[in-house]
């Protein structure tokens, strides 16, 4: 896929706060407890991180 960087970043923010707002998770919270939240926090850094890339 050869999208420009900037939109293949935009892309990318809006794909991790889709799955931070979804109700579905990969390791859900209802079964593990606190543990589910490593994906959550796992998709927060990816998103800080992707924000402040330059």
């Amino acid at each position: 896929m050869n999208l420009p960087k900037n939109k293949a970043k935009w892309i990318k923010i809006a794909v991790i706060l889709i799955y931070l707002l979804s109700p579905v998770d990969i390791l859900p919270e209802a079964i593990l407890g606190p543990l589910g939240l490593v994906d959550d926090a796992a998709a927060l850094m990816l998103l800080i991180k992707t924000i402040l890339a330059k």
